[in-house]
């Protein structure tokens, strides 16, 4: 997530050749602020594709179970609640690590 702040309202003070020499160096500085806090979030964001992935293929497979003959029935409760445990701890570990990002963007 990015987040852009606003730093100055108004035009800028100076003459017109400095007011456009700044409004120039702001809009070439915003790329490049962007590109570096994109850089900076790159590793979590995967992080967060990786787990949703996860979280996906535990669904898959607590449907299959769910929905499953092949299984004892004995062996259902054990084995839905093992998932139903690991998929907890992949929504809790999305969870924790949005909470910050949500933060900054609240600010």
């Amino acid at each position: 997530m990015v987040a852009l702040v606003e730093r100055d309202a108004g035009p800028p003070a100076g003459s017109l050749v400095e007011a456009l020499k700044k409004v120039h160096d702001a809009f070439r500085r915003e790329p490049a602020l962007i590109r570096g806090e994109v850089a900076a979030s790159g590793p979590r964001l995967e992080r967060q594709r990786a787990q949703h992935v996860s979280v996906q293929r535990l669904l898959e497979q607590l449907q299959s179970v769910l929905a499953s003959d092949d299984l004892a029935p004995e062996k259902l409760p054990a084995e839905a609640n093992r998932l139903a445990e690991e998929l907890g701890n992949e929504t809790g570990f999305i969870a924790a690590a949005a909470a910050p990002l949500t933060q900054t963007l609240l600010k």
